[in-house]
């Protein structure tokens, strides 16, 4: 037996370890490369950076600051921290000091724990050692972690079979221990990727109460008390983690949209694209989503599909649709054929009852559909067939659960709007919508499609169970075999040698520019560089580079934009009085001109304004101020403020412009401007909040908020108030009586 396991495992780390370097080679992570570029990758290993740095030197009150987007305090709060990725590559660091090398480690080691995890989790559940092989490669080479094949954070999804086999542990001996180490694994998942912590806790939730459900006698007195424990520390330490999180959020609104979330749920004609292998080539790439391929890879649906087919109980059922059931069928068929062809007239009834209908017009499809869906899934789950497959697989309790994994992932993973290619909404995802609303941290995440990575934590399981149970029911040896080689030929030829995964992951110049070792040898200043990319993204190559040189950087990349940021990107020519007034806000110590399409910007003479030039490199211009100053918002900016009423469309507009023409301000925090409008005649007060968020105050700079709809009401005065999160009890005060 011994020798069996020896061989068996040699064989598998043998296998994982030659494939995880093919998956994670454009990483190169045997040799530097110095530079990303214009991507993701760069803001990874920015924050990635900055966590082992401020780790190695033991300045763990600085883990969340970072050095981009100045003046802000804690920038790495706009992203996703990957505090435990840091921390496990943290020895690699000490004897590299090179965070490229971590990274490529952390990928790496990233493909090889999936598959280790998965191996565990399989064997624990009673898969053969050919079962669970299949298994751990469906999972660690899934077709979604390929396509994120360079995003540590989006890849680190190897401690999820780590907690589930221990929560299996758990339910099959009842040792509280075991609850322990599945909370340890829990927690290592949600401070590696918060992505996928959130993905996961969907998966924990529906499987623990999935097992509680099975369990035949389930203690539950003893279960309420083995668990609270490891709920309080898993609670204390997340909350530790995340509450300076959600204050950011709650600060700076970082929340998305419904209809942004929508935008990034996957179509359902992604995961029928074929896998990204040279075997196929592009024959299926328009398929693809806006966030890479979903696609489950046809293997494990195959065989997950056969065993619903093949493995069922013949027994004798009796009729199971009654009369009053068939009739109720047709007529909701019926009524929705005529509703889809009255389409436009429910909406304008739906509209008249319901004004929001007319924002939202997939909710009438949604409405008109819901009825027959419900029609359809109670006529299926009455069937034969699903009485058949039910009676062959009830004993397989383990496959039931892992098929509404699978399932639960994929019905997420398309957002809160079904979409059948591209932007063809169908309807709304009731499902999707309803964790949108509910679910702690979901209506953070904008690419909810990302959570079909977790489709083959589920059926990498039932794809195991249904290799065993389909290969047992064959009789001849030869066929077993013929079987076998049939399954892993398909699943080698599914993910080798996967596309585009040959050629590093590099710029094509390796060397760090010089103006970066200038900079890093130059006083303490902030950076800015210039130009400011429009597409917020470019900036990333400038947060990338900010780790040789390692000042306080104004450019920067994050999940969120800042405003600020944002104002900085419309700046042509730095030369005019306004631009100039926006850098000394900003304390703009040292000003990087780059080239733009092959040559330096006219106006970039010797000096500009108070910058002087003082370095000339092939592809950059370093300028310094020497009396450079951040000029932070005073509190009293309401004075700074002219008002104005306008009336467009009906509505009551009231416009503040701020009038400050010989300096400009920067803000950290969120200015909530409280404002009181006093109405002629006998009309009650209104009252409004306002929230201004972080940004830069220029001159002229206007703001405008609705007021009421009715264009009859004259406003007699405003009184306006503010607040900060840093200042609760800030009691400036204007009150503007207009005529």
């Amino acid at each position: 037996m011994l020798y069996k396991n020896t061989l068996f495992y040699g064989f598998w780390l043998l296998l994982t370890t030659a494939l995880a370097y093919w998956f994670s080679y454009p990483l190169d992570i045997f040799s530097r490369h110095h530079f990303f570029g214009e991507s993701d990758p760069s803001l990874g290993l920015w924050v990635l950076n900055w966590q082992l740095s401020q780790m190695s030197a033991g300045n763990f009150d600085q883990l969340f600051t970072g050095n981009a987007l100045y003046p802000l305090d804690r920038p790495i709060y706009f992203n996703a921290s990957i505090f435990s990725i840091a921390l496990l590559t943290l020895p690699v660091f000490l004897s590299t000091k090179d965070p490229y090398i971590c990274y490529g480690v952390a990928v790496f080691f990233s493909y090889i724990l999936s598959s280790l995890g998965m191996l565990l989790l399989a064997r624990s559940l009673k898969l053969d050692y050919v079962a669970s092989l299949l298994a751990a490669l469906i999972f660690a080479f899934s077709e979604s972690r390929h396509g994120f094949s360079s995003y540590a954070h989006l890849l680190t999804i190897q401690w999820m079979p780590f907690g589930l086999f221990f929560i299996h542990k758990y339910f099959d001996g009842g040792r509280q221990i075991f609850l322990y180490w599945a909370s340890f694994f829990y927690l290592i998942q949600i401070t590696a990727s918060a992505y996928h912590g959130i993905f996961f806790s969907i998966i924990l939730l529906l499987v623990v109460c999935v097992l509680v459900c099975q369990k035949d006698n389930f203690w539950g007195k003893k279960f309420a008390l083995d668990v609270v424990p490891p709920m309080l520390i898993v609670g204390m330490i997340a909350s530790i983690y995340f509450i300076p999180y959600l204050q950011e959020a709650q600060e700076f609104g970082f929340n998305r949209s419904i209809s942004e979330q929508s935008a990034y749920g996957a179509p359902l004609a992604t995961f029928f694209s074929l896998p990204s292998s040279h075997f196929f080539g592009s024959w299926t790439s328009h398929l693809s989503h806006v966030d890479g391929s979903t696609s489950p890879r046809y293997l494990p649906v195959l065989l997950t599909i056969a065993a619903l087919l093949v493995v069922r109980k013949k027994a004798s059922i009796e009729s199971l649709f009654n009369s009053k059931l068939k009739i109720l069928a047709a007529g909701v068929i019926c009524l929705t054929i005529v509703a889809w062809f009255l389409k436009p007239n429910v909406a304008t009834l739906g509209g008249e009852i319901y004004g929001d209908l007319y924002l939202h017009p997939q909710l009438i499809t949604t409405v008109i559909l819901s009825p027959l869906l419900l029609v359809v899934t109670a006529y299926f789950f009455m069937t034969k067939f699903f009485r058949t497959v039910y009676l062959g697989l009830r004993s397989e309790k383990i496959f039931h659960l892992y098929f509404f994994t699978a399932m639960l992932a994929f019905v997420v993973s398309l957002g809160p709007i079904i979409k059948l290619y591209g932007n063809q909404h169908i309807m709304i995802n009731p499902i999707g919508t309803f964790l949108y609303y509910v679910f702690p941290g979901l209506s953070s995440i904008r690419a909810v499609s990302r959570m079909s990575s977790l489709i083959p934590l589920g059926l990498g399981v039932t794809a195991g169970l249904a290799y065993m149970l389909i290969r047992e029911s064959l009789n001849d040896p030869r066929f077993k075999k013929v079987f076998s080689f049939i399954v892993f030929t398909i699943l080698i030829i599914e993910i080798y040698p996967a596309k585009d995964l040959n050629f590093p992951y590099k710029q094509q110049e390796n060397q760090i520019p010089y103006e970066y070792k200038w900079l890093k040898q130059a006083q303490d200043g902030p950076v800015l560089e210039w130009p400011v990319s429009k597409s917020f993204i470019g900036d990333a190559v400038y947060l990338e580079r900010s780790i040789v040189h390692q000042k306080k950087l104004v450019n920067g990349y994050a999940a969120f934009e800042w405003d600020g940021r944002k104002k900085l990107a419309e700046l042509t020519d730095l030369s005019n009085n306004r631009a100039l007034l926006s850098l000394y806000a900003f304390g703009v110590r040292y000003l990087v001109v780059h080239r733009t399409r092959g040559d330096f910007p006219q106006w970039a003479g010797k000096n500009i304004g108070e910058f002087y030039q003082v370095k000339v490199f092939n592809n950059a211009l370093v300028y310094l101020n020497k009396n450079a100053k951040t000029n932070f918002l005073k509190q009293n900016f309401i004075d700074r403020f002219s008002i104005s009423v306008e009336n467009i469309n009906d509505k009551n507009r009231l416009v503040l412009t701020f009038n400050s023409p010989s300096v400009h301000y920067v803000s950290k925090n969120k200015k909530l401007l409280r404002v009181k409008v006093n109405w002629k005649s006998d009309f009650a007060s209104s009252y409004y909040e306002w929230p201004f968020y972080p940004t830069l105050w220029r001159d002229g700079d206007s703001y405008e908020l609705v007021l009421d709809e009715n264009a009859s009401r004259i406003i007699e005065s405003v009184e306006l108030t503010y607040s900060t999160s840093s200042e609760k009890s800030v009691k400036l005060f204007r009150k503007i009586v207009l005529s």
